[in-house]
């Protein structure tokens, strides 16, 4: 097994010092200072700034902030706030497909801007569309209202397609189990239905008992500082509605190992090809080891990637270590792929 590269060991430097001095319960100001951070982090742009240097096409020396090989905007799509990447005129790699990116953040938290680097990444290595969207977060808001608001964006993005364009769902931590939960959906309403499935180190299970909880804890460079399972517990009861008039957790109500909460509890008969990335130290492995599973027993073609040393959603980390770098090109290079292979019916 290869040692992590140096910038990951210097990544993960970092992180272990920040957890030391952060370990935190879930209450009400947590959560509005946490969302605070959300919406001004990616406003400073240096993941951003660095994605166009790392990814500028002239061997990295793209000025920073200078023009990259993609543009992006704002959109709406089926009423959801949107971020839309798309190749520059002329890109030669540029193909047909849309890949739709769904944000992490444990239900609670987070934003599409925060998916800016990954996202120009993949438009850059895909040739196709990316859109990152916007969702409902609880527990104003809990599930499964994120899992309608995807799947209505889905709906519009396939709606406003120009020609009848293959779609990706692509998603990481609570992002990754949400586009599970989307797909089972579409797939039981009929009609739209994601071509391929990418889940990055995917939340498939609210019950948060499987054994790399524990096991992984001290390793976990993202989630380890958190007490397990109290915090993790809160946020998951958070996620599905299970609070008092305090909007505090009551731990009671929702069966958080309801399908409708726990993809991994699902139905995954038809479900289409499926790739599964986790990193070896993440508490998330067996959720994602589970998942690859019950895809492959429901006869789904299911690929797992383990990623050795590696933390929790490590390709959203593009460009700061190589590990992330590679974890953007298998993402990007899955869906090409997947887009390029005849599906059944076509074949037929």
């Amino acid at each position: 097994m290869a040692a992590p590269s140096r910038p990951f060991r210097a990544f993960a430097a970092v992180m272990r010092g920040v957890n030391r001095l952060n370990s935190w319960e879930v209450d009400e100001r947590l959560l509005r200072g946490a969302r605070a951070a959300c919406q001004a982090v990616p406003n400073f742009g240096p993941f951003f700034g660095l994605t166009n240097m790392q990814w500028g096409g002239d061997g990295g020396t793209t000025a920073l902030y200078g023009k990259p090989p993609w543009g992006y905007k704002q959109r709406e799509y089926g009423g959801h706030s949107c971020i839309e990447f798309t190749p520059r005129p002329g890109a030669a790699n540029a193909r047909p497909g849309v890949i739709v990116y769904v944000h992490g953040g444990a239900y609670i938290l987070g934003t599409a801007a925060m998916t800016k680097s990954l996202a120009a990444v993949l438009c850059h290595l895909s040739g196709m569309r990316v859109v990152s969207v916007e969702y409902s977060l609880a527990p104003e808001h809990p599930l499964p209202r994120a899992t309608h608001d995807v799947a209505a964006a889905v709906r519009s993005i396939a709606a406003q397609s120009h020609r009848e364009e293959p779609i990706a769902l692509v998603g990481d931590s609570a992002g990754g189990g949400l586009v599970l939960l989307t797909t089972q959906l579409l797939k039981a309403a009929g009609g739209v239905a994601p071509r391929c499935v990418v889940a990055i180190s995917p939340w498939a299970d609210l019950t948060c008992t499987a054994g790399t909880y524990l096991e992984n804890q001290e390793r976990d460079l993202m989630l380890g500082a958190q007490p397990y399972p109290d915090s993790f517990e809160a946020v998951s009861h958070m996620a599905v509605g299970n609070l008092d008039a305090a909007c505090q957790p009551t731990g009671a109500g929702q069966d958080r190992a309801d399908p409708t909460f726990s993809p991994l509890f699902g139905c995954f008969e038809g479900f289409p090809p499926t790739h599964i990335m986790v990193g070896s130290d993440e508490m998330l492995l067996d959720d994602a080891r589970r998942l690859h599973e019950r895809c492959r027993e429901a006869g789904v073609d299911a690929t797992l990637t383990v990623a050795p040393g590696m933390c929790h959603s490590y390709p959203m980390f593009t460009p700061l270590f190589p590990e992330a770098d590679a974890g953007a090109r298998e993402i990007a290079n899955y869906v090409v792929e997947q887009f390029a292979t005849p599906t059944p019916a076509a074949a037929a």
